[in-house]
Order: structure tokens, then C-alpha cells, then sequence
């Protein structure tokens, strides 16, 4: 009987973070996430994270939020995984172009 109820209060969470989302109600989205994040659902780590590095409802602390989506990812949430693989791959794409137009000045 547990077991149903945390789920149905997961659901709860998560349903309540996503409609303050939609609505752009980001100071209502930051209070649920940050409590979901709290009750370990890995889904509302990653939102949170996201919250924190737009400024979204809270003050914009990078670090933090980019830990947060650190964290998610090791909890095994896949979209914090992928969105940590293409931003490293995006910086090593800038490092290159800046190699390459570096190269162009010298000769």
C-alpha cells in the first residue's frame, strides 16, 4: 500500500511541476522541483538544474544547476546524460573552430 501511495505522489509532483511549467509560472515550477528533487525523482533533479542555469524562479546560479543535472545524470536520468554529452561536444566544436581560425591569422 506504500508503494501505491509514493507513486501516486510522484505523479502528484511531477503533474504539478509540469502545469507551473507550461504556464510559465517558474517561481511555483522551482518550489515543486525543488521538493521532487528532495523525494529522489531524478526527473525534477534535471528540471530544477535547468531552473537554476536560465534563472528560472530563482536566482541564476550555473554551478549550481549544471551540478544538479551532474547529479541527475549519475542517478541514470538519460536526458541529463544527453544534455551533458552534446554541450562537452559543443565546446570541443568551438575549441577546434578557434584552433582553425588561430591557424589562418599565423600564416
Amino acid at each position: 500500500m506504500s508503494i501505491i501511495l509514493f507513486s501516486e505522489l510522484n505523479n502528484f509532483i511531477i503533474y504539478n511541476t509540469e502545469y507551473y511549467l507550461k504556464n510559465k509560472n517558474y517561481s511555483e515550477a522551482f518550489k515543486w522541483c525543488k521538493y521532487g528533487s528532495e523525494q529522489g525523482i531524478v526527473e525534477l533533479k534535471y528540471e530544477l538544474g535547468l531552473l537554476y542555469i536560465r534563472g528560472y524562479g530563482i536566482k541564476k546560479n550555473f554551478h549550481k544547476g549544471l551540478q544538479l543535472i551532474e547529479d541527475s545524470s549519475r542517478e541514470g536520468y538519460l536526458k541529463a546524460t544527453k544534455k551533458i554529452t552534446i554541450n562537452i561536444l559543443l565546446l570541443f566544436l568551438i575549441f577546434l573552430y578557434n584552433i582553425y581560425i588561430n591557424l589562418f591569422i599565423i600564416f
